[in-house]
C-alpha cells in the first residue's frame, strides 16, 4: 500500500478488493483489535479502512465504525 500513489489495491479507485478488505479490516475493529493496537500496532491499517469507508459513494455501507476499547478477551476454564 505504501508504494501506491492512490492507496487503494487495485487501482486509482475503489473496487471490490477494497471494500474487501476494509470491511474485514472493520471486523478486527470490533473483536480483536482495542485501542492501543489500532492507534500502535496498525495505524496505517486504519488509516486505510477510513479513507475507503469516507467515500461518499459507499459511506451509508460501512456506517459510523463501533470499535473497541480493549479487544475481546476468553477465559479458560
Amino acid at each position: 500500500m505504501a508504494t501506491r500513489r492512490s492507496g487503494f489495491i487495485v487501482n486509482d479507485s475503489i473496487t471490490l478488493a477494497d471494500l474487501f478488505v476494509a470491511s474485514a479490516v472493520m471486523r478486527a475493529g470490533q473483536t480483536v483489535c482495542g485501542s492501543a493496537e489500532r492507534e500502535k500496532a496498525f495505524p496505517h491499517v486504519f488509516a486505510y479502512y477510513a479513507k475507503v469507508a469516507s467515500d461518499e459513494r459507499i459511506k451509508a455501507l460501512f456506517g459510523q465504525p463501533t470499535f473497541l476499547e480493549k479487544p475481546f478477551t476468553v477465559q479458560a476454564e
